[in-house]
């Protein structure tokens, strides 16, 4: 394929329960965002060099890929997440995602969770079977951006890429016996609504929260000009907004911003896609 630059993610050797379990999914997605945003410069030079259209062909190894109770919970929870955020920005720069070594449990569980999946990403998914995975990938990519790691007695590629590593138990949030933040408030959330809470916080000032949840949840920071906001998902973002986040939240989602205009900002804690459970957030919104 013309104008393709091959981005390689280890799916099935990364520990995502260990990051998930370490990091906070908003810490997950900044990171996320770094590797986003280079491949999107990476894309507009190619642009700029060629003068025609340049994509991201996304391959994710699966190999080693494992069966597990969690299994399940990350693809339908924060991996959900993290695809619905990269579906909402992202997904034009990706001519395809192209799973690769992909055992038969993983095909069953990806037939269950692709209706899930935003219809933009899941009308560029190209799955690859264990058989013959090395030759079918070929048809995407040359021998020379495919990684080394691959090779074998008949094929042999060219890349090279770092292998990941394991995240120590002893990191996660849940071993280091934290307890709830000083001065949270506890705050009921009934289903179908939202919990706003709206501070006016001048240039120089700062904003700081930390907050989780006994389940699923939308979470965002905003800013306007005005006290009300009829529609947060029009309004101007302070960090990334998820609508739904997988629960209970693993690892609290915590941080502090310096103000960088006078404005009204808004934490806003979403219950709305909940039709019948009403949601308990553990909250602490503080300004300086």
């Amino acid at each position: 394929m013309e104008n393709v630059i091959v981005n390689i993610e280890q799916c099935g050797k990364t520990d995502y329960t260990g990051m998930m379990e370490t990091y906070s999914i908003l810490e997950v997605m900044r990171a996320r965002m770094v590797d986003l945003e280079q491949m999107l410069a990476h894309v507009m030079e190619m642009e700029a060099k060629t003068g025609k259209q340049a994509w991201i062909l996304y391959v994710m190894d699966i190999t080693g890929l494992q069966y597990n109770k969690k299994l399940y919970d990350l693809v339908t929870g924060s991996m959900k997440s993290l695809a619905d955020f990269m579906a909402d920005h992202y997904v034009e720069m990706i001519k395809y995602f192209v799973p690769v070594c992909v055992p038969s449990f993983a095909t069953a569980l990806y037939v269950v969770v692709r209706p899930l999946l935003p219809e933009k990403t899941r009308e560029k998914v190209r799955l690859i079977g264990e058989t013959n995975w090395r030759d079918d990938v070929l048809q995407y990519a040359v021998h020379s951006s495919l990684p080394s790691i691959w090779n074998n007695e008949d094929h042999t590629f060219g890349g090279f890429i770092e292998l990941p590593v394991s995240y120590p138990t002893d990191g996660y949030y849940s071993a280091k016996n934290h307890s709830v933040i000083k001065n949270a408030q506890t705050i009921n959330v009934p289903y179908g609504k939202i919990h706003v809470v709206t501070k006016f916080i001048k240039q120089g000032g700062t904003l700081k929260w930390w907050v989780r949840g006994n389940r699923n949840f939308g979470f965002g920071v905003f800013y306007s000009d005005e006290e009300q906001v009829s529609d947060f998902f029009i309004a101007k973002q302070v960090s990334p907004c998820f609508p739904c986040m997988p629960g209970p939240t693993l690892v609290p989602m915590e941080d502090e911003v310096i103000v960088k205009k006078d404005a009204y900002y808004h934490i806003w804690v979403s219950n709305e896609k909940s039709w019948w459970r009403s949601l308990e957030v553990q909250l602490l919104v503080e300004s300086k």
